[in-house]
């Protein structure tokens, strides 16, 4: 029986839509967390309804579900971390791609125009009797399973013309990168095939003083890809890639030298146990081992004539992963990439974006082992847009370096995850992009679970960083480490070790205007260093959350810190155990205070509460009591000896 191909998208549509969810995980906050938060608030004479007073106040186009109610009620971002955390560590790859669209609110929204496309294995390439008889097999089965992935892939790109394409990467580009005053930067433009004339406009776009009708023009345009497909082919594509790796991992026989296949998805390399070299992206590429170069590996880049899928798969060796375009490696622009690297202490460096960066698109880089080292520009190592990334590093002391909108970074209609399990880990990002907006002696981070809206156009998407082991350290610059700004979620969890964070304005759990940030440490002896609005600080109809579960921990910030929140927002700093110490350089500008709003109708909550141990404070709070702060803010301090029956001692400071 013959079966079209428009039936079998039907068929996977539906099985998308009626698979089980899985139940999701509790929120990162305890019960006793929640419980003696509900005591904090009572010491101000309020109760956890409190917590959500109006925030969602402004109206802006592709505002997620899930992070709108991230915004309203300041407990269901902890929640929401909760339920990530618990897929990504349980779930295996694939099952993530069926999670997502939940998450991004996507669910039921199928593009109604329905792809017709020629029947099922036509395209189908015969393999050369050259490969011996079990890799040819394996990879015919590969071709059968991902052909499906091909139709959904096109279907879900076909409302934009390849021209309209075009525009929505290169204005994409050319506003991360500054191509208005980086030459070199226009020319990577031009020399990836984007012509002049385009380049030019969109620049001149970004210099008019209205911006509203091409902010307006580009998201009508990306409304147009219809995302859902695009996951179902990526998971379709997933499932093909760990099949494969399976029959392969322990094949003896190979080619003695690398062999090439035409199809009409693009070409099929197949490496030698050599040290080979991989000069341009392909379709399928598949290395038994050596130390191998690869330029542009896993690059996806569905401009009009370009590949939809592109899929690297390396078996075993310390391989260097080279992007010298401006899609790099594991780059996704319009399609799917997978990259997948089984074993050995490899290298990624991009020179503009890569590393799991997606725009319009579906990626995934996953290495299984080895100490690695990550290094870019922009965009990179787990960054999306209108698209969904993930990079998830399994062993190793890996070293992640790079200039800004990285380690877990998402915009609009865009999820971002990166898992890293073993090592002790070092994240790097800034250095490359000064912050003329506020310091000028300060660069850009947006990294390490940072997601960013289009204020006022668009809303942003959701980030995430999870770190399972080890001790690492996260140094970021303006907004990281668990940073949303303007309808956006992000969170960074690191499960174990003791750890060192340093941002200096906008992270450690932080929500700006209108968004929703996490940071969330689950044991160790950890330290925090900030100056301003870090350490479960909110401004703006926000809500900022640090969580630390464990440990004897330190705190140090300037102002507007620890539990601060200004502008109608809620910050909470919850320390669960330890002793620990709370410096800030103003301590009327810190720990648990408030805001009276202004000209607003009402003003901020803001919360400082440690649950265990022998603490130090700046602003001179007690051991084993509540002080009031101004403002609607409280530091409540709980340690065992109130567990003993002798109440709290209520203090009313300054």
């Amino acid at each position: 029986m013959k079966i079209e191909k428009s039936t079998i998208v039907v068929m996977l549509c539906t099985l998308a839509a009626i698979m089980p969810r899985p139940v999701a995980a509790d929120s990162l906050m305890n019960g006793r967390a929640r419980l003696l938060l509900q005591r904090a608030l009572e010491c101000m004479n309020l109760d956890p309804c409190d917590l959500d007073f109006a925030r969602d106040v402004a109206h802006s186009r592709l505002v997620i579900p899930a992070v709108r109610d991230s915004v309203r009620h300041a407990l269901s971002g902890p929640r929401l971390a909760g339920e990530i955390e618990d897929t990504l560590r349980n779930e295996p790859l694939d099952k993530l791609f069926d999670i997502v669209p939940k998450w991004l609110g996507i669910i039921g929204t199928m593009n109604s125009v329905d792809p017709q496309r020629e029947p099922a294995g036509k395209s189908l390439p015969e393999i050369p009797d050259i490969l011996p008889q079990s890799l040819a097999s394996a990879v015919e089965e590969f071709l059968g399973d991902v052909e499906p992935a091909f139709v959904l892939a096109s279907g879900a790109l076909e409302r934009l013309s390849p021209e309209a394409r075009a525009y929505l990467w290169a204005r994409h580009i050319a506003g991360t990168f500054n191509a208005e005053d980086r030459p070199a930067v226009r020319h990577a433009m031009m020399s990836s095939g984007l012509n002049s004339q385009l380049v030019w406009r969109v620049i001149r776009e970004s210099q008019q003083l209205d911006p509203q009708p091409y902010a307006l023009r580009y998201y009508d345009a990306i409304e147009l890809v219809s995302l859902d497909r695009l996951l179902i082919a990526a998971a379709l594509t997933c499932r093909a890639t760990f099949h494969l790796s399976q029959k392969l991992k322990h094949l003896e026989d190979w080619p003695q030298e690398k062999v090439r296949i035409r199809t009409g998805h693009g070409d099929i390399v197949i490496g030698s146990r050599m040290d080979d070299i991989y000069p341009e992206a392909a379709f399928l590429i598949i290395d038994p081992g050596g130390n191998d170069r690869y330029h542009n590996a896993a690059t996806a880049v569905c401009l009009g004539t370009g590949a939809a899928i592109s899929v690297v798969l390396d078996l075993e060796g310390d391989d260097t992963y080279s992007g010298r375009e401006l899609a790099g490696t594991a780059t996704a622009v319009f399609g799917i990439s997978i990259l997948s690297d089984l074993s050995g202490a490899d290298t990624y460096r991009d020179s503009y974006c890569g590393s799991a960066s997606s725009f319009c698109g579906v990626t995934i880089l996953e290495d299984r082992s080895g100490s690695d080292i990550y290094d870019s520009w922009a965009l990179s190592q787990a960054a999306a847009v209108c698209g969904v990334s993930l990079l998830r590093d399994l062993r190793g002391d890996d070293r992640y370096t790079a200039g800004l909108c990285s380690q877990a970074f998402s915009g609009p209609l865009a999820a971002a995850f990166l898992m890293d399990r073993e090592g002790d880990d070092i994240y790097f990002a800034g250095g490359r992009e000064p912050d003329y907006e506020r310091h000028d002696d300060r660069f850009l981070s947006l990294s390490q679970a940072c997601s960013m809206g289009d204020r006022p156009f668009a809303g942003g998407g959701i980030a995430f960083l999870l770190d399972q082991d080890g001790n690492d350290t996260y140094i970021a610059d303006v907004y990281g480490q668990g940073v949303g700004y303007w309808y956006s979620f992000a969170a960074l969890v690191d499960a174990e070790g003791n750890d060192a964070y340093s941002v200096y304005h906008y992270g450690q759990g932080a929500g700006i205007h209108l968004a929703c940030g996490v940071l969330c440490d689950q044991q160790g002896n950890d330290t925090y260093q900030g100056y301003i609005l870090t350490q479960g600080a909110s401004h703006d109809y926000s809500v900022g959350v640090l969580l630390d579960c464990g440990g004897d921990d330190t705190y140090s910030a300037d102002h507007h810190s620890q539990g601060r929140a200004i502008n109608n927002a809620v910050a909470l700093l919850i320390d669960s155990s330890g002793d620990d110490c709370y410096f800030a350089r103003q301590p009327q500008r810190c720990q648990g205070v408030g805001n009276m709003g202004g000209d607003r109708e009402y003003g901020s909550l803001a919360i400082l509460l440690d649950l265990d141990g022998r603490d130090y404070f700046s602003c001179g709070a007690p051991n084993d009591a509540a002080l009031l702060r101004p403002s609607e803010g409280v530091v409540y301090d709980y340690s065992k000896s109130t567990a003993t029956g002798r109440k709290n001692e209520f203090t009313a400071g300054p």
